[in-house]
């Protein structure tokens, strides 16, 4: 989406420190999903409150277990369109 004209924006001061910050993850074997890919993956949203421990998640049952993404602090901008990216939730109770 980097090549379409998006422009990533994060916590970091601008875009270039951003992306070193996020290139970590992906070092890391971490990898961010859009949103749109989320939603037409059928996946469904759960808005953050306290039983999400102020999360918005992306989930969808596989195998009988959820399979969960979290909104991260990453998106996506172009003009006026800003799309969330989501890591993969991994659950260290298991």
């Amino acid at each position: 989406m980097l090549k379409q004209g998006y422009v990533l924006r994060g916590p970091r001061k601008n875009s270039v420190d951003n992306l070193k910050a996020i290139e970590m993850y992906f070092s890391r074997k971490r990898y961010f999903f859009s949103e749109d890919w989320l939603l037409e993956q059928g996946y469904e949203f759960v808005e953050p409150s306290t039983f999400t421990k102020g999360l918005k998640f992306a989930f969808k049952a596989k195998d009988n277990y959820p399979d969960k993404y979290f909104k991260s602090n990453y998106s996506l901008v172009k003009e006026d369109k800003e799309v969330a990216l989501y890591l993969k939730y991994e659950d260290k109770h298991l």
